[in-house]
């Protein structure tokens, strides 16, 4: 969108009112004693950039002042990136991000950027800044550029400097392979934010805006600045709790809001809640995207923030370096707000190399990994589900905390139970033991997921324990659960003989006469014999309801004969997985159940009328039979032994899906940094289908039908083939299945270099890879007309601006660097050279 003279004013002359963002006085920002440097701070939180005034906007981070410290230090004062990342799973590789750049929008001038950022690299074992020759992943790219991607910076603001220090920061502490570029506004004016905002998007995939100011009627006609195809927009929400900012409210981007983190002992994470302070609501201007509107967010139709959430209290505040002395201070600061959380979700997107927008993050079911947040509140209460505090939840990959966790005194020990938590899922659980209310520090047992119950078999009789679980995954451990207490009543154990197992009486005291029954236990097949003090039965024995007076714990051996008229029942199938394979057969199939025979050939499987082979049964409750060939379609899978065959179900069908094709693949180029959203067509898309470009798979995969799909890129190089994988097998390579990842153009000369500033200057562009589909700008305008004339040729008509710009030819490949010999000059006639025979 080009903002014309009439628009700039329109902007200028808004209501204050309306358009200045409603801040709350400094309020005292938690009460959490940490009891070391990695957790929270207790403090007071002020906010960086104070109260925009009309047609203004502000930086939205909040800087902690510590009790008793001087505000800034000569080392990091809040959490690291090890930290954050181990609280959501996010990968610390030095390659993350590899091949995506990202866009920072702010304004004024940081003098001290590129150093401050080293700095903050050096301190974390992060990249540097490339420089002398050397390459990414080692190191990586950052340019510093005005609102237009020139050299002429604005002038430098402390308030916004630390801003700028937070933003790149940590977008780099979370893609430190990513190319960085910060855009600087001339000042904080919208006109100016929003031309900052057209030139980020012409080199980067993923743009971060940590900037916002109160709604004002009009700002609909603005919200095309967030629409470039193919870049994906966050802005942060704010951090006036509850209340509803723009440009964080335009369905054009993604809104990212605030949680709050609290750690326990170890430094372990133990509740994510919404932050008191951050942005949301229902938008008084701004219509819901038609992905808001399908799902549970309710605002009568209007737009809702935030749409998710990442870490934003400054209490549990990151570390950021600023050199450009903040009110008198330089050095390390612990600051949050929404800014903190826009920079972190933009930095994943680029590492997932997904194009974010609502359609991706609302897709059902989900491709983004999310915390459900349930504690907590910003003015709406934190729900299951899509809320105003936080949105969708949290951008984590590791599990949120396991939920209703309940104890119990039974029989043979205190019985656990919990429902499996929100977010990435789960692989195991951890249960954690104490004999006070939150002192669990004994670990008894690490269980894989999905089991979600435990016998806690070591308690001791007549005490009170307290539980708590864990959920984690390869990526790691997330938040406990609601604490549980059960006190264990008095108990003795009893052993079976050979026929038998092992078990335990119920619950009888030690000095009181009891009865001996068999009522904890039952065994098809077998009948209970009566009760004896020694294993071998030379003890004192006991009849089943004898009175025996306890007066220690005491070990009993109960005796079981087998009854040879109870006959084994016949199979019955509870479960198949997977539940489909390809028609040509050859899938391993687990059948879970009751009835299997272990000895081979004791248990025979038929899918439909066809006989398994390879038919191995490791117990009575499950089995494993490799698929045969058969014809697409669904079959019962039986199990037959001596004692009869299974019974039909819903449990039992397995289905035979087609062999997909592949037919075509749309458009066949990109670039290399992929994030190309590709559409395939061909046949028989059924099932979870998994797409490759060459051995690297493609993220965002969204099936439309069975016979097309989307996929995104991922980075590649050269030109390979797209196969598809599901549950019917993969396609065949083709040449209709190939793709070819493409360098970035480059433009080594344009001629001529000067044209007049009233237009109609042609210049021939030279350079390499123009191809798919290209345009040409002049500064941030594009040619008033151009041809292709060949992959390293264009002629182009310039569109007029004073002064001097650079060239930027954008193609399949990405955009070209901005170099000395892409510079193009705009002059006025009478200093046009004059050239004489």
């Amino acid at each position: 969108m080009t903002l014309t003279a009439v628009a700039i004013a329109a902007l200028s002359v808004s209501s204050p009112a309306a358009a200045q963002l409603r801040r709350s006085s400094p309020s005292s920002a938690g009460s959490y004693d940490p009891p070391s440097g990695e957790l929270p701070f207790v403090g007071t939180a002020q906010a960086v950039c104070g109260s925009p005034t009309g047609g203004e906007a502000q930086c939205l981070s909040d800087v902690l002042h510590p009790s008793g410290v001087a505000p800034a230090a000569t080392s990091p004062t809040g959490l690291a990136p090890s930290v954050i990342e181990g609280v959501y799973g996010y990968t610390s590789a030095s390659r993350a991000g590899a091949g995506q750049t990202i866009a920072i929008v702010d304004a004024y001038n940081d003098p001290y950027a590129a150093s401050d950022l080293n700095a903050f690299s050096a301190e974390y074992g992060l990249p540097l800044e490339c420089t002398g020759g050397s390459a990414p992943p080692s190191c990586f790219d950052f340019t510093q550029v005005d609102q237009t991607g020139g050299s002429n910076l604005p002038a430098g603001d402390a308030n916004w400097s630390l801003e700028i220090s937070l933003d790149i920061e940590w977008a780099h502490a979370l893609a430190p392979a990513a190319s960085i570029q910060l855009v600087e506004a001339t000042n904080s004016s919208l006109p100016n934010l929003l031309a900052a905002e057209q030139y980020a998007a012409a080199d980067a995939s993923y743009v971060s805006n940590s900037w916002g100011t109160g709604e004002f009627s009009g700002e609909t006609n603005y919200d095309s600045s967030f629409s470039t195809p193919g870049v994906s927009y966050f802005v942060a929400a704010g951090d006036s709790g509850g209340e509803v900012e723009w440009p964080s409210s335009s369905p054009e981007v993604i809104s990212v809001g605030g949680t709050s983190l609290k750690f326990g002992s170890g430094n372990n994470l133990s509740q994510e809640s919404a932050w008191s302070s951050g942005g949301g609501g229902c938008s008084s201007y701004e219509a819901a995207s038609a992905f808001q509107l399908t799902g549970s967010v309710n605002c009568g139709g209007r737009r809702a923030t935030p749409d998710l959430s990442l870490d934003a209290d400054p209490a549990s505040g990151v570390s950021v370096y600023d050199s450009y002395a903040y009110n008198g201070q330089s050095g390390w600061w612990t600051v949050g707000g929404t800014s903190a959380s826009t920079p972190m979700v933009t930095a994943e997107a680029a590492v997932a190399g997904a194009d974010l927008g609502a359609s991706y993050l609302y897709a059902s079911p989900s491709y983004i990994a999310l915390r459900d947040i349930t504690a907590g509140s910003n003015g709406y209460l934190a729900l299951a589900g899509y809320d105003l505090a936080t949105g969708l939840g949290s951008w984590s990959f590791t599990p949120g905390a396991p939920t209703s966790l309940g104890a119990s005194a039974n029989p043979g020990g205190l019985a656990l139970s919990w429902s499996a938590p929100s977010g990435a899922q789960a692989t195991s659980y951890s249960i954690w033991r104490g004999p006070i209310a939150g002192g669990e520090t004994t670990e008894l047992a690490t269980l894989s997921a999905p089991t979600t119950t435990y016998s806690d078999t070591s308690a001791t009789g007549g005490s009170t324990y307290y539980y708590e679980v864990r959920a984690s995954n390869n990526l790691g451990t997330g938040p406990v659960s609601n604490e549980a207490s059960a006190t264990m009543g008095n108990f003795h154990t009893v052993v079976f003989d050979a026929n038998g197992g092992s078990g335990t009486m119920p619950a009888e005291t030690e000095d009181t006469a009891a009865p001996l029954t068999s009522n904890a236990f039952s065994r098809v097949g077998y009948a209970f014999y009566g009760w004896n003090t020694a294993a071998n039965g030379s003890g004192a024995s006991y009849a089943d309801g004898a009175t025996y007076s306890f007066k220690a714990s005491t070990t009993f051996y109960a005796k079981w004969t087998e009854m040879v008229s109870n006959p084994p029942s016949s199979p019955r199938v509870t479960g198949l997985l997977p539940s489909s394979g390809p028609v040509a057969g050859g899938t391993r199939v687990t059948i879970t159940g009751t009835g299997f025979l272990t000895s081979p050939g004791a248990t025979t499987v038929k899918f439909g009328s066809t006989r398994a082979k390879a038919v191995s049964c490791s117990s009575a409750t499950s089995c494993v039979a490799t698929s045969p060939a058969k014809a697409s379609g669904e079959v019962d899978v039986e199990l037959t032994t001596a004692a009869g065959r299974s019974s039909n179900s819903s449990a039992d069908r397995f289905s035979f899906v087609p062999e997909p094709s592949l037919s075509l693949v749309g458009p066949g180029f990109g670039p290399k940094k992929g994030g190309t959203k590709v559409t395939i067509r061909g046949g028989n898309f059924v099932g979870k289908l998994s797409v490759y470009f060459g051995v690297d798979q493609a993220k965002a995969v969204h099936v439309i039908s069975s016979s097309e799909l989307t996929a995104t890129t991922p980075p590649g190089s050269g030109t390979v083939y797209v196969v598809l994988s599901g549950p019917g097998g993969s396609t065949k390579k083709s040449p209709a299945a190939r793709f070819s990842f493409v360098r970035p153009p480059t433009v080594t000369a344009v001629t001529p270099s000067i044209g007049l500033r009233t237009g109609d200057s042609n210049a021939v562009i030279r350079g390499s890879n123009f191809v798919g589909t290209v345009s040409v700008y002049f500064g941030a305008r594009k040619a008033a007309w151009f041809l292709v004339v060949s992959p390293s040729e264009i002629i182009a008509m310039a569109s007029p601006k004073p002064g001097a710009v650079y060239v930027t030819v954008r193609a399949a490949g990405g955009s070209s660097k901005k170099t000395r010999k892409s510079r193009f000059s705009f002059v006025a006639l009478s200093v046009l050279p004059v050239y004489r025979r």
